[in-house]
């Protein structure tokens, strides 16, 4: 077997249905997938497993189309996040055609080479990378645990100090609530979202087998934890790096309500299928007098999302801008501007401000930038 960072043949000419040489995917952060050959029908399937006894689909994406998907039934070169899988295969489902070649590329970084271990079967294979990493040939070594979970209250649990994320699979038959929860040594457990390794949705807990990601940093521990049981037995596998979490941009939301920032629209028009506002169409400006010195006065009513404001270069003092939390504004709480200078707030209206002086009949200019 090739080891990371290095090319190895999974399908060689295959013609016929077949689930392919396993990959090993311990410590190893994606694979690249290349398929070939000469094929009217075929798929292969993109597919993860904890135990290599059950396997689910996981999402591929194409470098060349820039396009998510679990299965390919045509030529391309894929990368496929495992993170969160023990083994990687691609499960041929031959048709029609000549012959059909898928070649993967282990990506780790930091590994050095165990070549010099031979390797004679495919069940041989976490062996050697367990004793690559207890003799410190991976540099981000993993932490490995698994249990069941059979009864309400029961938990399997890893020391996660140094790590940075986890992948988490659940088999088994079972009819219960399972949620993870991290401790960040004041012996206060906190819930932590679960991102599925398939559909990329977070959720704090499952009532279903399946595999997601876990993002660790700043846990002292973690644990996965039977909330509510009602039969049977969960089979949990943890296995947690020193690699940090990502975010795999290509993918798409998953569907209904995605909380992903706070945009203030204002007047502006939403453009379909983006994130943000379509500048405003018309420019608009003012001037604002403060009467008395003193005596505060509300910035104009003017939604929006971006403004200038400029103490008038006539002015003779200080304008003071800011608000207090009371709507009101002074000399001891205030921005101060001195004559011609400019300042660019970020707010939904201009109303939001106040302006004070430190003269009567100052004055303070404003234009809407967005």
């Amino acid at each position: 077997m090739g080891r990371p960072d290095q090319v190895r043949t999974i399908h060689n000419a295959a013609s016929a249905d077949a689930n392919g040489e396993l990959t090993s995917c311990v410590g190893v952060s994606s694979v690249g997938v290349q398929i070939s050959g000469t094929f009217t029908t075929a798929v292969v399937y993109f597919e993860g497993s904890l135990d290599k006894d059950n396997w689910d689909a996981l999402q591929a994406h194409n470098v060349e189309t820039g396009a998510v998907a679990t299965s390919a039934s045509a030529e391309g070169l894929w990368e496929v996040p495992v993170g969160a899988v023990e083994w990687f295969r691609a499960r041929l489902d031959w048709t029609a055609g000549t012959s059909i070649t898928v070649k993967v590329r282990i990506n780790e970084a930091g590994v050095s080479s165990l070549a010099d271990i031979d390797v004679q079967a495919q069940e041989d294979v976490d062996v050697v990378d367990r004793v690559g990493r207890l003799l410190g040939k991976v540099t981000n070594y993993d932490v490995l645990a698994s249990g069941t979970l059979g009864a309400a209250e029961a938990t399997v649990e890893i020391a996660s100090a140094n790590l940075g994320s986890a992948g988490l699979g659940i088999t088994g038959t079972w009819v219960g609530t399972i949620v993870v929860e991290g401790d960040h040594g004041d012996s206060v457990w906190r819930s932590i979202p679960l991102i599925h390794s398939l559909t990329a949705a977070a959720v704090t807990s499952t009532t279903a087998n399946g595999s997601w990601f876990i993002g660790l940093a700043g846990f002292e521990t973690i644990r996965v934890r039977m909330s509510a049981w009602t039969s049977g037995t969960a089979t949990v596998y943890i296995e947690g790096t020193s690699a940090p979490a990502g975010v795999w941009l290509s993918r798409s939301l998953p569907t209904g309500v995605n909380t992903i920032g706070y945009v203030v629209l204002g007047a502006g028009t939403a453009e379909a299928g983006s994130v943000g506002y379509r500048p405003y169409t018309t420019a608009k400006s003012g001037q604002i007098t403060v009467a008395a010195a003193g005596t505060a006065v509300v910035g104009t009513t003017e939604a929006g999302s971006l403004f200038a404001i400029k103490a008038h270069p006539d002015n003779t003092d200080v304008i003071w801008v800011g608000q207090d939390g009371a709507n009101d504004v002074t000399s001891s709480n205030g921005f101060p501007l001195e004559p011609g200078e400019t300042i660019v707030l970020n707010m939904a209206n201009l109303n939001q401000v106040y302006f004070d002086a430190d003269v009567g009949t100052e004055k303070v200019c404003w234009i809407k930038l967005a």
